[in-house]
């Protein structure tokens, strides 16, 4: 009889460290998103908030042809924040930088290496503005990534067979997403 008990037992208590540890891993990783969200300067309850709106947003997918959005986002209200002549050679940079990296990937869409851009980002905002470079980091990143890969692909789309073209990725762990949340970090 305690042969029978005794695999179940332990297969459970294997599934449940496993959920555990899953669930750890969560948390620790929207632990680091919100830290990136402070480090910008948000307070705490507008951390959570921009997460979890985040987190929504990444099912919602714009056609690139119907963008009518009117209200600043993140990098739209963080513009205020720094000295702008070096924001906008921060994201001339990573733009250029990101273009170079972007690659057509058939039945894909556009490809870029997924560290590779937040490590830039950091960097060059260091090199620019180290005081301001968490921000500068985010913004050139994030929009370096939407403009580089992105939009200056667009004349590659229709020759990927691709079902849907969208800018900005596929979910909230996209490329633009983990470049701004992981260029904070670093910087």
């Amino acid at each position: 009889m305690s042969r029978l008990i005794y695999p179940r037992l332990a297969t459970s208590f294997i599934a449940l460290l496993f959920l555990m540890l899953v669930g750890l891993l969560f948390l620790i990783s929207l632990d680091l998103i919100g830290l990136a969200f402070r480090k910008l300067g948000f307070s705490p309850i507008y951390s959570v908030l921009l997460l979890f709106m985040s987190l929504i947003g990444s099912y919602i997918n714009i056609p690139v042809r119907e963008i009518a959005s009117r209200e600043p986002l993140i990098s739209g209200y963080l513009f205020t924040k720094v000295d702008l002549g070096d924001l906008l050679l921060a994201v001339i940079v990573m733009t250029v930088f990101i273009h170079m990296l972007a690659r057509p990937v058939l039945g894909l869409g556009i490809a870029v290496p997924a560290l590779l851009p937040p490590i830039a980002a950091a960097l060059l905002a260091f090199i620019i503005s180290p005081g301001q470079a968490p921000i500068i980091a985010y913004i050139s990143g994030t929009l370096g990534s939407l403009v580089g890969a992105d939009l200056l692909n667009l004349d590659k789309i229709p020759d990927l067979r691709t079902p849907v073209a969208s800018i900005g990725g596929a979910g909230t762990f996209d490329g633009i997403f983990l470049t701004g949340i992981i260029s904070v970090l670093i910087a």
